[in-house]
């Protein structure tokens, strides 16, 4: 395997890795704030595994000693409530999210041909088309994305997201081969 047939594969993965992390930050971007209540009042800890008692950690540990009532040793890290209402989806997640639900539709009906293929040149055929939707969803969010950067004013954020998008649909050329002389042995 070539490193151009390598970094070739690789750059699709990466970048769905970017959008999903993206795809996170707008969620939380858009959800208004919410009233964490008093300073004062220390958040909850539940019970979970109990941070290791290591030098690193005693800052951490010292915090949630701090934040739990006398007698009491800490338990775990703070979390939201169990009786925490779902957050709501924000525009731009259901756009995201109509996307990757699309993908999901195609990438079911490709797998239930792959289970049933007669040979392996059609599983290999079927598993082509497989990459090509992901590769195709992959683009598709980020269309989106670069859509949505550019209607919030952010220009500059779009540009660079548009230029990841003509990298995969065009990657640059890898160096042309070129003929060498065969080694010749030296004793």
């Amino acid at each position: 395997m070539t490193l151009s047939h390598t970094r070739n594969r690789t750059w699709p993965t990466l970048y769905l890795a970017l959008t999903l992390v993206l795809a996170a930050a707008v969620a939380q971007a858009d959800e208004p704030a919410k009233a964490q209540g008093s300073p004062a009042t220390p958040a909850p800890v539940e019970a979970g595994p109990a941070i290791p008692d290591l030098p690193e950690n005693q800052a951490e540990i010292e915090a949630l000693k701090a934040a739990q009532p006398a007698g009491q040793a800490p338990t775990g890290i703070p979390s939201e409530p169990a009786n925490a209402l779902p957050r709501p989806e924000t525009p731009r997640m259901k756009t995201l999210n109509a996307v990757l639900a699309a993908q999901q539709a195609q990438l079911v009906v490709l797998q239930d041909r792959l289970s049933t293929a007669p040979d392996a040149t059609a599983a290999l055929e079927i598993q082509r088309e497989i990459e090509r939707v992901k590769q195709q969803t992959e683009i598709d969010l980020l269309t989106a994305q670069a859509r949505m950067a550019r209607e919030a004013g952010q220009e500059e954020q779009a540009v660079a997201i548009e230029a990841a998008i003509g990298e995969m649909m065009s990657p640059r050329p890898v160096g042309v081969p070129q003929d060498r002389p065969a080694p010749t042995e030296n004793r």
